[in-house]
This record gives structure tokens, C-alpha cells and sequence, in this order.
């Protein structure tokens, strides 16, 4: 889950342009998830965000990078979909 959350903080900072309003969103603290995009940008080996006192937004980089990782939170989330309705299913 540690993977997935790095990508999951990642989309809801650029949806809401705020570590602060990302992290209160997503029960975490402003400290927590600069390191998860620092980590992140570190092991990608490039800058994602651009971060300002007016917020955060994609570097060019990172706007190019952004639709892949749309598309993992994505599968992500429909992963675990389809494993609550195999779950239903077993016990049902």
C-alpha cells in the first residue's frame, strides 16, 4: 500500500493544487506527504511538482508523466473494487 500511496497523494495534490488541503483530505500531514513526493521524485528521478506559497502544480516533467499515474490510481481503486465483490461473493 506504501507504493500506492505515494501516487495516490500525488493525484489528490494536483487535483486540489495544496500539500496542506491534499494531506487534511487524505488524513495525513503536510510533512508526511512532502516526503512521500519527495520519494517518489526521487526514485523517478524527476521533479514532479513545482510548489509556491499560492500551492503546488506539475512541472513539465510531471504533466507527462500525470496521465500514468491517472491511470495506475485508477486500477488501482478497481482493484480493490473487484476484490469487495469477490469478497461478497465468498460469504454470500
Amino acid at each position: 500500500m506504501v507504493f500506492v500511496n505515494r501516487y495516490l497523494a500525488l493525484q489528490k495534490i494536483v487535483e486540489l493544487g495544496s500539500f496542506t488541503r491534499a494531506a487534511e483530505a487524505l488524513g495525513y500531514t503536510q510533512s508526511a506527504m512532502s516526503q512521500m513526493i519527495a520519494s517518489l521524485e526521487e526514485e523517478l528521478s524527476i521533479k514532479l511538482l513545482i510548489r509556491s506559497r499560492t500551492g503546488a502544480r506539475l512541472t513539465l516533467e510531471g504533466a507527462e508523466l500525470y496521465p500514468y499515474v491517472e491511470r495506475m490510481v485508477y486500477q488501482y481503486w478497481a482493484a480493490q473494487e473487484k476484490a469487495g465483490e469477490i469478497k461478497g461473493l465468498e460469504t454470500g
